[in-house]
């Protein structure tokens, strides 16, 4: 049959056709769509949960980890696999926002090869704002002018209370709760703590880990230079 061929046909130069085929991996890119918590501002002892909006704009399905920074104290990682086209929202770690003052926030992805860096991070400000009941700091700036024992948040509480302080100086703390007779219940710190906002947090049980009963209780914050008692009313 090829000899037939042959001999019949007038053009053999052009019986046949070559061309090179290059088979290339999917490009590869993924980013940072948006961040979504923590908000532009927060009170000071607030519980966060980080997230951020990711999404892959590359060819094929990608794994690859993601960073969630807040100013030099907060990082958190996860891993996520995103389809081709997909958006996703990652979460991290919770976070709470015991640092007064404004901060940056950023979130990375950390692509082997992404072929579009320009998209990798998104990043803004958050502001930490000193909890209510006690002194603001001039310009946020994370040091008060004097001590001060807060007012509890929330108070009547229903299975934990939130009890902010301030130092004006580096000092030793005790901060400690008591029972309408006097009686110790919890040491909620004794250490010896820097200057700035702070805060503890009674999640309504005693030193033994026993549930206590509702009623009304005092905290008191003691140091060489400042004593102050404020009432706490647990609900259960």
């Amino acid at each position: 049959m090829k000899a037939f061929s042959a001999i019949l046909d007038d053009g053999p130069t052009n019986d046949t056709a070559s061309a090179q085929l290059i088979v290339r991996r999917p490009r590869r890119d993924v980013g940072v769509s948006a961040i979504l918590t923590p908000a532009d501002t927060v009170d000071s002892g607030a519980v966060i949960a980080p997230r951020a909006v990711i999404t892959n704009f590359g060819g094929g399905q990608d794994s690859f980890r993601i960073r969630f920074t807040i100013g030099s104290f907060f990082t958190s990682e996860t891993l996520m696999v995103l389809p081709v086209g997909g958006s996703d929202t990652a979460r991290f770690a919770q976070w709470t926002a015991n640092q007064v003052g404004t901060h940056t926030v950023r979130c990375s992805t950390m692509l082997a090869g992404d072929s579009s860096p320009a998209n990798d991070f998104a990043q803004r400000q958050v502001v930490v704002r000193p909890a209510p009941g006690i002194e603001s700091p001039n310009n946020l700036s994370g040091i008060p002018h004097e001590y001060s024992l807060g007012s509890p948040m929330p108070n009547p509480g229903v299975g934990r209370i939130l009890v902010p302080f301030a130092l004006p100086r580096r000092s030793i703390v005790s901060l400690q709760v008591y029972d309408a007779a006097g009686s110790l219940v919890r040491t909620l710190t004794a250490a010896e703590l820097p200057a700035g906002f702070h805060h503890a947090l009674w999640d309504g049980n005693d030193d033994r880990g026993l549930r206590v009963e509702r009623g009304m209780y005092f905290c008191r914050l003691q140091t060489p230079a400042y004593s102050h008692v404020v009432k706490l009313i647990m609900s259960n």
